[in-house]
């Protein structure tokens, strides 16, 4: 009997154990990808955690068991204290609007087309059917390029980065474009878009379209160093702005939290709902990797989360509302007091073997 108790408080603790070293282990500062990735699952390893919890709960008469809740209780806390902003539990960072003018609206339809996949149509419908302002499109190999074109008569213009990978862009605008151009904020990286956008009430901000590669290819260092210098930008400009793509990062890690401060950019999802947009293909591996960061110039009318398209991304939906009025002094004081680490992190990606 005494047996059986020590094996099951000893198989309890071997499960906390790994369970607490992935808790533990995205603090380090690393930019190696299976370190980086532990950051991804937290929300599955907080329910797992908190499954363990109730269970060391109920057979608390083991040997050890008190040691191991209390472990499991902080490591709890912990999640719970980067994940419960991204829940109604959370005021909001982006405020709603609900009478917004006409011309001071638009809606923006983020997504990850997935290159290889060949639900074309399932794209073209979903533009048509929610009639978007601003249209950003990431993987769009040739394939999806040629697929696309039909687009560019609904479209008054479009700014293409044209490459046959998974780093080809497209962005389709009703709205009118200025200093449209496509940039690599990283030496050699991947492509990214950039233009001011003109609403037809008189306003214009800077949209920022990115796809940084995943950790696990050459690391994090540049996918992290392109998102910083993208946020130096937008700090620096001091202009209303809004940066959507796929940023292969979940909202709760080091360097997107670094980004909001650096930017002065908020994140909808706060205060909103967790909106895990990768991977479709899973119902329990998922987390949100498409983003829509805007600075204090605007207001959500709509934010959603839409269906399959045949990519391993869900699209995002965003329907914003320019209030220029409504911008709070955030931009210099965030840029003084992290441009140091953001600096350093740039640095690194830079020096990094970033392939083509």
């Amino acid at each position: 009997m005494h047996t059986k108790r020590r094996w099951l408080s000893g198989l309890l603790w071997l499960i906390g154990l790994v369970l607490i070293a992935a808790t533990l282990i995205p603090i380090i500062n690393s930019n190696y990808w299976w370190i980086r990735n532990f950051v991804f699952p937290q929300t599955q390893i907080t329910v797992l955690i908190v499954c363990l919890l109730l269970i060391a709960i109920v057979a608390h008469a083991l040997p050890g068991m008190k040691l191991l809740i209390a472990a499991l209780a902080l490591c709890t806390v912990y999640q719970l204290f980067y994940l419960l902003p991204y829940t109604p539990v959370a005021g909001v960072s982006v405020q709603a609007e609900t009478t917004c003018p006409a011309d001071r609206r638009f809606t923006l339809l983020e997504a990850n087309a997935k290159a290889g996949n060949t639900r074309y149509g399932a794209v073209r419908d979903l533009v048509e059917r929610v009639k978007p302002d601003l249209f950003f499109a990431v993987e769009t190999d040739e394939d999806w390029q040629k697929a696309l074109q039909p687009l560019k008569k609904r479209f008054k213009q479009t700014v293409v980065a044209p490459r046959d990978d998974y780093w080809a862009m497209m962005l389709f605008s009703n709205l009118p474009l200025k200093n449209a151009s496509v940039q690599h904020l990283i030496k050699g990286y991947v492509p990214s878009i950039r233009a001011e956008v003109e609403l037809s009430g008189g306003g214009t901000f800077v949209f920022h379209g990115l796809h940084p590669r995943p950790p696990m290819m050459h690391g994090s260092a540049p996918g992290d160093a392109e998102v910083l210098k993208a946020a130096r930008i937008v700090a620096k400009d001091g202009a209303p702005a809004l940066l959507t793509g796929d940023l292969n990062d979940v909202p709760w890690s080091s360097t997107a939290q670094l980004f909001q401060q650096l930017s002065g950019m908020s994140d909808p999802r706060v205060g909103r709902g967790y909106y895990a947009s990768f991977d479709a293909d899973s119902r329990i591996m998922r987390w949100p990797l498409d983003h829509i960061y805007v600075t204090p110039d605007f207001r959500v009318v709509r934010y959603q989360r839409l269906g399959d398209i045949g990519s391993d991304h869900f699209p995002m939906l965003a329907t914003l509302c320019y209030r220029p009025e409504t911008k709070s002094k955030n931009g210099s004081n965030a840029v003084q007091r992290v441009w140091r680490r953001a600096r350093q992190i740039i640095k690194a990606g830079r020096s990094a073997d970033v392939g083509n």
